[in-house]
């Protein structure tokens, strides 16, 4: 049971009780140093506790008594996979609680923690408020970063797919278009909490002015995830016209290769037949039949490898 106590002029400390004000960072492991900080904050909330059970959907946000707020966060961070050569983009939940020069960050990843230290160092003497908006603006971010990273993805398989000869880009392409538009469902979850938080503040509650910068860049980040949804969506029909134009080639392309051989089978079979033509000389003919085929394989082989890119590997 520990936490990474902040506060302006101590710096970070390592502590396992309630040190006073400031700032806290709890892994989601730490339950019981979690429940110690809310009743230190003389608020329970333990329908915000991390992990959320199977089959239940927790609430966006409590606000407690004496003033205190809890709500939930979806951070996105992008997950290495060595064994696919890319990262996936990976949602994490994140409790926030603030209230009465408080701020309780339970954070399920290292690096999510690293970033909100690195923010408070910037600005030791910074108020409670503008480093709750730091944090709500850093998860609001993340889901652009991760869409900038989808999209070039999406840009590289776009190209790849020009020359594809099976449906494996486009089931990835399915795939990063669904990871899209959970993207969206985040960032509009996140807006309804920015909302409701906004409702119950009052017009004099010095909160007020931070929550409304906060909720019109949302709507702003939103907004532009939502169009590159839309669009990548429509196009994906588009991709599988591509794929079925190239099937249609390679098809085209067989029976051509076909028609072509068919011209010395129908040359070499008058030698197999009874005639009285003067062919002393046919078994040349089974020469002139193997040039002709190799010489049509190599030809097409030669045109295809050029228009791939085949030599040049």
């Amino acid at each position: 049971m520990s936490a990474w106590f902040f506060h302006d002029d101590q710096g970070w400390q390592d502590v396992d009780a309630y040190a006073g004000p400031g700032v806290y960072l709890l892994d989601p492991a730490d339950s019981q140093m979690a429940a110690v900080l809310d009743a230190a904050l003389g608020a329970e909330l333990p329908q915000l506790a991390l992990p959320v059970q199977p089959g239940r959907r927790p609430p966006r946000l409590v606000l407690a008594a004496h003033g205190v707020l809890a709500l939930r966060l979806h951070v996105v961070f992008p997950r290495r996979e060595p064994e696919l050569r890319r990262s996936e983009e990976e949602q994490l939940q994140t409790r926030l609680v603030w209230g009465r020069d408080h701020l309780i960050l339970v954070a399920p990843q290292q690096h999510w923690r690293r970033i909100v230290r690195d923010s408070l160092e910037l600005d030791p003497h910074a108020p409670q408020d503008k480093i709750l908006q730091r944090i709500l603006l850093t998860a609001i971010y993340s889901h652009d970063s991760a869409t900038q990273r989808i999209i070039a993805e999406l840009r590289e398989l776009r190209n790849a797919l020009r020359s594809s000869l099976n449906n494996r880009e486009m089931r990835r392409i399915v795939v990063l278009n669904r990871r899209l538009g959970e993207l969206v469902v985040s960032i509009r979850d996140l807006g309804l909490t920015l909302r409701s938080l906004r409702a119950e503040l009052g017009d004099a509650d010095p909160l007020r002015d931070r929550i409304d910068e906060i909720y019109d860049e949302q709507r702003r980040i939103e907004e532009i995830l939502t169009l590159i949804w839309d669009r990548y969506l429509g196009v994906t029909n588009a991709y599988a016209g591509i794929i079925q134009n190239n099937a249609h080639t390679i098809m085209k392309v067989m029976t051509a290769y076909l028609a072509f051989l068919m011209v010395p089978i129908a040359l070499i079979m008058p030698f197999h037949m009874n005639t009285v033509l003067p062919m002393e000389h046919f078994h040349y003919a089974w020469y002139v039949l193997l040039l002709y085929s190799f010489g049509t394989s190599g030809w097409f082989f030669f045109q295809w490898g050029r228009k791939r890119g085949f030599f040049h590997l």
